[in-house]
């Protein structure tokens, strides 16, 4: 399981824009009831050495502190040192 998840994972790194984080819809399931989260459906998508198509969501928002936040992260070239 660990293996596929590490898989799906880099596929999921594969599609993102800089900037963008991309969870699949397994990880989805697992914040549903714990945050707060405003996902985009990017649908499902055929990747490399994965059996099935993967369900891919971009984050938008995090509510956090009562107030909604939007995601911001950094390209691996962007990051401050």
């Amino acid at each position: 399981l660990i293996r596929d998840a590490h898989g799906i994972a880099a596929r999921l790194e594969a599609f993102a824009e800089p900037g963008d984080i991309l969870i699949s819809r397994s990880a989805r399931d697992q914040i549903r009831d714990k945050l707060d989260v405003s996902l985009e459906d990017l649908g499902e998508h055929e990747v490399k050495n994965i059996a099935r198509p993967v369900r891919m969501f971009r984050v938008l928002q995090i509510l956090e502190d009562g107030f909604r936040q939007r995601v911001t992260s950094y390209s691996r070239h962007e990051r401050p040192q």
